[in-house]
């Protein structure tokens, strides 16, 4: 094993990091193009890392991480982050190991970290329950801080089928949203997959997002420049991936509504979405959210992932959600112990965090 820096590791192993990825079912935000994305807008300054496992020529096991130096409680830390701290939708390491094996990797070869940090991972996936097994076994402390609670919709039958499952408002609402696309002329819903003018849909997505309810807060695309690069850059990413899909609703010809989707492996989620509010009686929010699902169903995948936090639309679609939080893992130099247990407390107080010792479900 050995550490490179991150143009090192993506010259030598991407191409079987990209199939570890591909080969395990991992989430796409781990794959080293995602990553490089994010590492280029929102970090970057930073010296990212690579941890490299192999076996002979065969790549075994990749970490990608960072450090940053934090004060907590008046002391200052040396915090290790993977990189899927950055930008991730499920964090996992790229691995043909358990999750847990790769991570017992990398805090034995990483040195000098007090706190490893691992952001908003699924509380269910293999990720959090190979973190507490590290603790349980080399007698490390962690605390788990509850983030976002993310709807989802597992897809076990056709698009029929499940309809009959929900209310026959819900059905009603959305027939005539189908009724109004295909009725009238003035509207036209356009679908962008393998074939797409990437800059034709970047454009549709800037112009929506600065009529919409986040202009007014300066969330939009176009009041943030990092923003902007991400999506820029992301857009033709996904689009040589293979793993575009996006809908874009319109009115006499300007946009007005898109639902941007990731589609890999199955896995279909949902990036961003936006409408603007001068069409608020076309429905046009409601209408890209219902074609991207649609697509879903049709596509074969076996989940429609509504990412984000609990909005009242996701959940007219299902009641099934992912819970993610934050893990904090001290390691066993009196400095970090001694922050992990005033910390511990303080959560525990406020009901925030979950006992250290306890492993959950997973």
């Amino acid at each position: 094993m050995t550490t490179l820096t991150w143009a090192e590791a993506v010259e030598c192993y991407g191409d079987q990091w990209e199939a570890i990825v591909r080969r395990q079912n991992l989430n796409p935000t781990v794959l080293p193009g995602w990553i490089d994305i994010a590492k280029r807008v929102y970090r970057p300054d930073s010296d990212l890392r690579v941890l490299v496992c192999t076996d002979g020529q065969e790549l075994i096991a990749v970490v990608p991480h960072f450090f940053t130096s934090e004060r907590q409680l008046g002391l200052t830390l040396s915090v290790a982050h993977l990189a899927s701290n950055t930008v991730s939708y499920h964090a996992s390491l790229p691995s043909i190991v358990s999750q847990a094996e790769a991570l017992h990797v990398f805090v034995r070869s990483v040195s000098d970290w007090d706190v490893l940090r691992i952001s908003n991972v699924s509380v269910d996936d293999a990720l959090t329950a190979a973190v507490f097994e590290l603790a349980s076994t080399r007698g490390l402390g962690v605390i788990a801080l509850p983030t976002e609670e993310s709807p989802y919709l597992p897809i076990e039958s056709d698009w029929d089928k499940y309809l009959a499952t929900r209310s026959k408002k819900f059905r009603y609402k959305l027939r005539q949203r189908e009724k109004a696309v295909s009725k009238n002329p003035a509207i036209e819903l356009t679908t962008y997959t393998s074939h797409v003018d990437v800059e034709k849909l970047f454009s549709d997505i800037v112009s929506v997002d600065g009529r919409s309810w986040k202009a007014s807060y300066g969330k939009d695309i176009g009041s943030n420049d990092a923003e902007r690069r991400y999506y820029e850059l992301l857009l033709p990413f996904l689009h040589r991936q293979g793993a575009l899909h996006a809908a874009v609703l319109s009115f006499e010809g300007q946009p007005i509504a898109y639902s941007l989707c990731c589609h890999w492996n199955g896995w279909f989620g949902q990036l961003k979405t936006s409408f603007d509010e001068s069409y608020g009686h076309l429905s046009p929010g409601a209408t890209v959210v219902d074609a991207s699902v649609r697509a879903a169903f049709d596509s074969g995948a076996r989940e429609f992932d509504f990412l984000g936090d609990t909005d009242q639309h996701k959940l007219l679609w299902t009641n099934a959600i992912r819970k993610h939080h934050d893990l904090f893992v001290y390691s066993s130099r009196l400095k970090p112990q001694l922050v992990r247990a005033l910390k511990g407390l303080k959560y525990r107080h406020f009901g925030f965090a979950r006992k250290p010792t306890v492993k959950p479900k997973g």
